[in-house]
């Protein structure tokens, strides 16, 4: 047939190279006669091999940060009992923090402040959009604002919500953006029904919301609807658009 379709044929003298000596049994055996493998050269090892294990940190790192460590949990301790006892002010706190202060939860140090439960540190985290979640170095500008108070006012005053709003109209007017106000129909003075509180703080500027944003048209009906502990008794978020 001749050499027709045969392709590449391989031919003995097309080898590359000398060819390969096969190696009699035991060729590389030691004296004792188990054969000995050859050492595995650094070579293999590629740059991130290098890297791979962390260096250990010395006994006097470790030590330095637990002392660290524990230093800011005393600092953040003692704050919250001074928080609690009023000898300090949180609204200097979120204003200029202190450094130990940097990766502290907001919510922690609110919770601390007097009278203030979960659910009320919630809703005032909330009037303000901040989640409970925040730390003081991760606050906004608005937020620290909020939060401290440079144009954000919360009124609890068991009933006296009307006084409150009528003796402080031109603060509420000209330097008040939000206000967190807690209602407390069944305990004021004068029997003021909610239009008569809803009429005040629409006349001071501002608009009637619920704490997730909601726009409070009738203030009587929402709060029959959404009592919060007991009947007549609710938070609302007042706002100036």
């Amino acid at each position: 047939m001749g050499d027709e379709g045969k392709g590449l044929a391989f031919q003995p003298e097309d080898r590359i190279g000398p060819p390969l000596q096969r190696r009699a049994p035991g060729a590389d055996a030691p004296a004792g006669g188990v054969p000995v493998s050859p050492p595995i050269s650094s070579r293999a090892q590629g740059p991130l091999d290098q890297h791979r294990a962390t260096p250990e940190r010395s006994l006097d790192q470790r030590m330095n940060a637990l002392s660290k460590a524990n230093e800011v949990r005393a600092h953040r301790t003692q704050l919250k009992r001074d928080l609690n006892a009023r000898r300090v002010s949180i609204r200097a706190l979120l204003l200029d923090p202190p450094p130990y202060l940097e990766t502290a939860k907001v919510f922690d140090l609110v919770l601390a402040l007097p009278k203030v439960g979960r659910v009320k540190a919630t809703k005032i985290l909330n009037s303000c959009r901040v989640s409970p979640s925040k730390t003081f170095g991760g606050l906004s500008e608005r937020q620290r604002a909020e939060l401290a108070g440079r144009d954000f006012a919360k009124i609890d005053v068991e009933g006296m919500e009307l006084e409150v709003l009528r003796g402080g109209a031109e603060t509420f007017r000209s330097a008040i953006h939000t206000i967190m106000l807690e209602v407390h129909l069944p305990l004021l003075l004068h029997g003021e029904s909610a239009g008569e509180v809803q009429s005040l703080i629409t006349d001071l500027g501002f608009a009637l919301g619920a704490l997730d944003g909601r726009p409070i048209s009738n203030l009587a009906s929402y709060m029959e609807d959404n009592p919060e502990l007991l009947p007549g008794v609710t938070n609302i978020v007042c706002s100036k658009g």
